[in-house]
């Protein structure tokens, strides 16, 4: 069976796409849980969409794709060099999840919340 070639681009976004809600779903479930290993998974992974949705936005632009979260923050950042010290504590995170909500949602209010309005933009 032969595979469809996909074009770098907007065909390549999945990430972006639905941030806003997956945002708005870890606060919520973040409010309501007490349980730190279930905190630090929410963390580990809506840090990984957030770096993931960094790079779906300049996908184009640098020609290159990837799933692993280093080089998603390092194309990122490329583009975004205003943005790589907020871009690099979402990298953290997500490799280094923490139980501390109120961290979580910081990078959710900041760099989330920036990568929401650049990707309507972009979409």
């Amino acid at each position: 069976m032969k595979s469809e070639k996909m074009k770098l681009g907007k065909d390549l976004i999945f990430h972006s796409m639905s941030i806003q809600s997956r945002h708005k779903g870890a606060i919520k479930r973040l409010d309501e849980s007490k349980d730190n290993e279930f905190i630090r998974g929410e963390c580990q992974w809506v840090m990984k969409g957030i770096v993931r949705v960094g790079l779906e936005l300049v996908l184009e632009r640098s020609g290159k794709y990837s799933r692993d979260l280093y080089p998603c923050y390092e194309v990122f950042s490329e583009y975004y060099p205003e943005k790589e010290a907020e871009m690099k504590e979402a990298l953290y995170l997500a490799l280094n999840p923490t139980g501390d909500k109120e961290v979580i949602k910081k990078v959710i209010g900041g760099l989330g919340k920036w990568l929401e309005e650049e990707v309507k933009s972009y979409i």
